[in-house]
């Protein structure tokens, strides 16, 4: 097995006036003293959306239209919500680097990413799986997917791989998923989780023609998934972060071959 300490890799209009309503969000209340207690220790200790949270603010987290496991579920708290690629005031207010408007992880159906999201807070360390590609293989694109980047889960992944590859809509040219990378989420970390959004692979392979099946949608039309993935920014605006810059809030990675 071999261990990666710290090493990571890595639409503005809607915002306008006339779209302020997709912009707003619910005012979360929550006055169990309780449950808020539990983040004393942990809130201010955000190093991905760099954000300064108050806990007066969290809730339970009850995802919706996800599959989460219950245990990890309880791991969280609910901070609010993003519904678009327009980023709640919540976020912009309180976060030195929030979700990017320009690249947001909220997509239309076709452009993978996710439906939706939940801004959550983990209450304490959590372990998250990363899918990845051992090196470039045939067809493959140029930089397919290596251990560390943007999008992660919170179920370790398991065979069979087409399977998990419908469920995640991770087109056959991005990764071979050949590797699982495994982290710790630091607690007090703030992160996006949704349900995962469709994607076209039409195009995306190197090769001409393309191997067969890897040019279709995912997962098939008609289908739909309620996979979670979870969203690490790994820019820092227009910056990439650096393997230390990540290495604050995930932590102890290591990777594994991914038998099928």
């Amino acid at each position: 097995m071999k261990t990666y300490p710290g090493v990571f890799l890595g639409l503005g209009a809607c915002c306008l006036l006339v779209a302020l309503d997709a912009c707003d969000r619910e005012e979360l209340e929550h006055d169990d003293d309780d449950f808020t207690q539990q983040f004393r220790a942990v809130v201010g200790n955000d190093h991905n959306f760099e954000c300064t949270v108050d806990e007066g603010d969290l809730e339970p987290w009850e995802p919706d239209g996800m599959d989460v496991p219950a245990d990890v579920q309880a791991k969280f708290g609910l901070w609010t919500t993003m519904n678009s690629s327009c980023v709640p005031t919540t976020l912009t207010d309180n976060c030195d680097v929030p979700p990017p408007r320009d690249h947001s992880p909220i997509k239309a159906p076709g452009a993978g990413g996710v439906r939706r999201g939940d801004i959550v807070v983990a209450k304490e360390d959590v372990k998250v799986y990363r899918a990845f590609s051992a090196e470039s293989f045939a067809c493959g694109a140029k930089k397919p997917g290596g251990p560390l980047g943007g999008w992660w889960t919170l179920s370790k992944p398991a065979p069979p791989k087409q399977e998990y590859r419908e469920s995640f809509a991770i087109c056959p040219a991005w990764n071979d998923l050949s590797m699982i990378n495994t982290c710790t989420l630091a607690a007090g970390t703030v992160v996006l989780v949704g349900p995962t959004q469709s994607a076209s692979c039409m195009g995306t392979s190197t090769c001409d023609p393309a191997p067969p099946g890897w040019e279709d949608t995912l997962p098939p039309p008609g289908a739909r998934t309620d996979a979670a993935q979870v969203f690490i920014n790994t820019f820092a605006g227009s910056h990439k972060r650096t393997p230390q810059e990540l290495g604050k809030f995930l932590l102890d990675c290591t990777a594994e071959p991914w038998e099928d």
